[in-house]
């Protein structure tokens, strides 16, 4: 039987319901009934990971903004907030009036390390004191987006190759509340990449003194959490790569349904806005795109051509275990997507059922349409063959014949600013490109996009060549994987492998031993640091491999991007059956292309 995956996002779900449960058992009878206030971070938090009704079970009776003005209430609050100025301003002001407080009285609850600035300022506000019955930090400083995924949402990204300590050590401290949300765990082993900046040595070392903070704080509490003798409770490793590790992925397209439809498809917030006719009415609707959607959830990683046969074949099977769906339609024919919009008339009392399959169908269908227009077959080749070197026959292109196909296909009217910039940009990181051949590309795009390019060197992209000729700069291992892939894959335009994921796969069977491009710091475990393990290959050649190859059971493995990671990665991830074990993968924020090459415009200002 197949374990169930590990979920992350569950595990918080767990933790937010056990705090407000302990501080109802605690603050009986008076905190029976209460209000919780949020301010903008925290909210999203919140919502990432409990329900209203989840809530009212808590005695939670309405949730409040702290950033907006309010009722007063004759109620306890728990205010979940972050441990900034401003909120700290707002919490003082709601009870600044000793005679009208906003509450009752104030549980306080900083969801990440509180500064010491903010509690002298607050030891300092008398009426605060006085209505102050609880305060404390419960580290939780990120959003899990799906079960093994999640973000800082983070403004910063790429502002962190222009040297800004600063931004490392708050993604330390919120790196540190995902490393503390794992039921149990004995050590930590922090596996960094040596990059040109120190960026993953510096974030490694801001973490592990934040981590040990947190652990010897456990210690003294007697915490169950923490056993560093134990080794049953697992070790926890944390490896951080940073964005130049590989500047071309999320500029590539994907045709796996996810990434497809973040890259194509106007989504904002997860919220997918489509029309569906009813009889003569058109109506608008929207319809949030995430994990508590079990069709989204079995479709999301997989190629977008096996999800249009799926979504027609699970629709036509749930049509034949109904029988309200009164439509005479052939066992075996594909059902189109107005074929289905006609069904949803028919089965009003599983429309919002039907809706979701006639939705995905849609997504499917628009995706397609756009594949056709921007003729995203020959773009997408074009990006394979730059990415691994060779064609899909295996065969071996010359730069400049690759520049010439590239200025050809960019005279697809239907391509937008966006779509050259990616291109020529693919352009540049995988070709070392003559003067001539790069004023041909460059031409193409405006004065703004150009600038994406000239910061190309900040990410230690070399962009000038003095020779006359372009000429191919690949990596051998990225030719390795893609040949192997070729003789293995069936699949069009998916024979590159991004280098996080090749990277990942090495660490993974050399039994995370680290040397060349990675090193290791070591948290609570009396072992040498250097040469742990056994290595998982043979003479060049990959072991078969086991369900428990690299980890015990208890173990668990998460992947920090800084700089952002693109959705075509995490679906990489996620989908090599070697990684995705006990895994979790985050990153300051979730890119899709077009905003990769927004940062890239954006460094030239920072």
């Amino acid at each position: 039987m197949e374990q169930a995956q590990f979920s992350l996002k569950e595990v918080c779900r767990q933790r937010m319901k056990n705090l407000f449960r302990q501080l109802r058992i605690d603050n009986q009878p008076n905190l029976s009934t209460s209000i919780l206030v949020v301010d903008q971070k925290t909210l999203k938090i919140v919502s990432a990971y409990m329900k209203m009704s989840e809530l009212l079970e808590q005695g939670i009776n309405a949730v409040e903004n702290l950033n907006l003005k309010r009722k007063p209430f004759n109620l306890e609050a728990i205010y979940f907030i972050t441990p900034t100025q401003e909120s700290v301003a707002l919490l003082i002001e709601d009870f600044a009036n000793a005679q009208f407080p906003q509450y009752k009285c104030a549980h306080v609850i900083f969801n990440n390390k509180m500064p010491q600035g903010i509690a002298q300022r607050m030891q300092s506000e008398q009426n605060l004191v006085k209505k102050l019955s609880t305060c404390k930090v419960f580290n939780l400083d990120f959003n899990c987006t799906n079960e093994q995924l999640f973000s800082f949402d983070m403004i910063f990204g790429l502002e962190v190759y222009k040297g800004r300590n600063v931004i490392l050590q708050e993604m330390a401290e919120k790196i540190c509340t995902v490393l503390v949300s794992f039921e149990k765990f004995y050590t930590f082993e922090l596996i960094f990449r040596q990059d040109n900046w120190k960026i993953c040595q510096q974030l490694a070392q801001f973490t592990q003194g934040r981590l040990r903070e947190i652990l010897e704080a456990l210690k003294r509490s007697n915490s169950s959490q923490y056993d560093h003798k134990d080794k049953t409770c697992g070790k926890v490793r944390l490896v951080i790569v940073d964005r130049a590790i590989d500047v071309l992925s999320p500029l590539l397209h994907d045709f796996y349904y996810q990434p497809m439809f973040y890259d194509l498809l106007e989504i904002e917030n997860d919220i997918y806005q489509y029309d569906m006719q009813y009889d003569e009415k058109k109506v608008s609707k929207k319809q949030i795109i995430n994990d508590q959607d079990e069709l989204f959830k079995k479709y999301k990683f997989k190629h977008i051509a096996d999800v249009l046969e799926e979504v027609s074949s699970d629709f036509q099977t749930f049509m034949q275990t109904n029988t309200a769906a009164k439509v005479a339609k052939d066992k075996d024919q594909n059902l189109t997507l107005k074929q289905m919009t006609e069904i949803v008339k028919t089965m009003p009392q599983y429309q919002e059922l039907v809706a979701k399959y006639t939705m995905h169908m849609e997504i499917v269908e628009k995706c397609l349409d756009l594949y056709r227009q921007k003729d995203l077959q020959e773009v997408g080749e074009l990006e394979q063959t730059l990415a691994t070197g060779c064609d899909k026959k295996g065969s071996s292109v010359a730069g400049e014949k690759i520049i010439q196909r590239i200025i050809q296909v960019l005279r697809n009217p239907k391509l937008n600013e966006f779509d050259y910039a990616r291109l020529i940009l693919s352009a540049i990181i995988q070709i070392d490109v003559s003067e001539k051949d790069r004023r041909q590309l460059t031409d193409l795009l405006s004065v703004e996009m150009q600038s994406a390019i000239h910061n190309l060197k900040l990410m230690g992209i070399q962009t000038q060549n003095s020779g006359s000729k372009s000429h191919k700069r690949v990596n051998e291992q990225v030719r390795k994987y893609a040949k192997n892939k070729m003789a293995n894959e069936t699949l069009e335009l998916c024979r590159n492998t991004p280098i996080i994921e090749q990277q990942i796969e090495e660490l993974i069977l050399k039994d995370f031993q680290t040397s060349g491009n990675f090193e290791k710091i070591v948290l609570n475990e009396q072992t040498n640091v250097q040469g742990q393990g056994k290595s998982l290959r043979q003479k060049g050649q990959i072991k078969l491999m086991q369900d428990d190859v690299g980890f015990d059971e208890q173990d668990k493995l998460l992947i920090f991007v800084v700089g952002g990671i693109g959705y075509n990665e995490a679906r990489s991830l996620m989908n090599n059956k070697v990684i995705n074990k006990n895994l979790v993968i985050g990153s300051t924020f979730l890119l899709r292309p077009n905003d990769y090459v927004k940062e890239l415009v954006k460094l030239q200002k920072l």
